[in-house]
């Protein structure tokens, strides 16, 4: 099957964009092309532009908002061949190997970054456990695949166990189940492996997966809070507070909404000897941070990296409007900024999503500004090195963190 692109189009996927959108079709549908109507889910898509150029191969998924995502752009590759798959993976796999050489665990693979649009898969390298893959097939395409790729991973990586996970913007967005559960081997349900040689814990049976992609940001904030007082709202397992303890915070408090999550946080706290200094709230974070204010209780060092889903939770059926995104993370860090001492820290960010660099400062020094206070930027920092970028697609970064001192 065959979809002409026009010409725009054509020339924003040899720009590295993976994505074929309903408008990107030649209209009306030139003689030997099909259309959209036409194509079945999982169906492998030649594509080419105006100019009968060849673009590449894409698979189709034609009831999402994006009906194609293109996946080779080798005329002689064969998506149904499971030979693609293990070089796919073995390619991401040695990108790792040199941008983190070190690390055990962390992001595999990285969707459209390593010519698998809607893949996203992290490994946990559990002592007793052995290899753990969180593992996100993101699109209706991809779950007709999902042999083929199973196949690869136990040839590339040969994991112990694979969680297959449900809930997520992209699954949701595209309208596929959202249902989670072990895919391959033993998922045991919590897992303990190591960042930066800080011990951590995570839970997928949970939902409680580790946030990879702050790695660095947390390695550079945390290595600057010896001896201070820290508020944790990064809505994590706690990472942020145990690698700042581990850092020489004289004391954290971590803010989480789960239970569960606070007991991983207690854990790992245990797991590197720190938990001396460790209190724990479990609630909503806006109500703790108003219960803070009434007791004028204040910190010298404040770590908030929220969510879309959190800071809109009524919006989780769909990626927000930039504008709401920005409003709601502008209103929570003003709540934030309030609760800093003067000279202390303020690291803002957001997981999962992104806003321009621009945007997040401006909104982010109106907050300061709001609350009486004259924010300076130390650092603006986006994802670890294990989840590259495509130059064409910087908006979805998926972290990034500015870090302020506030007078």
């Amino acid at each position: 099957m065959r979809l002409t692109l026009t010409r725009k189009a054509g020339k924003r996927l040899r720009g590295g964009d993976a994505a074929v959108l309903p408008e990107d079709l030649v209209a009306p549908v030139p003689s030997g092309s099909a259309s959209l109507a036409e194509l079945a889910v999982g169906q492998t898509v030649e594509l080419r532009d105006d100019r009968d150029h060849f673009l590449g191969w894409g698979l189709a998924s034609p009831a999402s908002p994006v009906p194609v995502r293109l996946y080779a752009r080798n005329a002689k590759a064969d998506l149904d061949s499971a030979g693609f798959w293990v070089a796919r993976l073995r390619e991401a796999l040695e990108l790792r190997h040199r941008a983190c050489p070190d690390a055990a665990s962390g992001r595999v693979v990285h969707g459209a970054v390593d010519g698998l649009p809607g893949v996203f898969i992290d490994r946990y390298e559990d002592p007793e456990a052995g290899l753990v893959l969180s593992v996100e097939l993101g699109t209706a395409a991809l779950e007709h695949r999902a042999d083929l790729l199973q196949e690869a991973l136990l040839k590339v990586l040969q994991p112990q166990g694979a969680w297959l996970v449900g809930d997520t913007p992209l699954r949701r967005a595209e309208g596929l189940d959202l249902d989670a559960g072990r895919w391959l081997g033993e998922v045991p349900g919590v897992l303990r492996f190591f960042e930066h040689g800080l011990a951590c814990r995570a839970s997928l049976p949970l939902h409680l997966p580790h946030d990879f992609a702050g790695a660095e940001a947390r390695r550079f904030a945390t290595g600057r809070v010896g001896g201070r007082t820290v508020l944790d709202l990064s809505g994590t397992s706690g990472a942020w507070g145990v690698a700042a303890l581990a850092q020489g915070a004289a004391e954290v408090l971590v803010v989480h909404a789960r239970e569960l999550a606070l007991e991983l946080a207690h854990a790992a706290a245990e797991d590197n000897g720190v938990a001396e200094g460790l209190v724990l709230a479990c609630g909503d974070q806006a109500e703790i941070l108003e219960v803070l204010a009434e007791d004028g209780q204040s910190f010298e060092v404040v770590f908030l990296h929220p969510s879309a889903d959190e800071l809109l939770p009524d919006a989780a059926a769909a990626p927000p409007p930039a504008a709401d995104l920005a409003r709601a993370l502008r209103e929570r860090a003003e709540q934030a900024v309030r609760r800093v001492q003067p000279g202390g820290l303020l690291a803002v960010g957001l997981r999962g999503s992104t806003l321009p660099d621009e945007l997040l400062v401006a909104e982010l020094t109106r907050a300061a500004r709001s609350a009486g206070r004259g924010p300076r930027l130390l650092q603006l920092t986006g994802p670890a090195p294990d989840h590259p970028l495509l130059p064409a697609l910087l908006e979805a970064r998926g972290f990034q963190q500015a870090l302020f001192q506030v007078r």
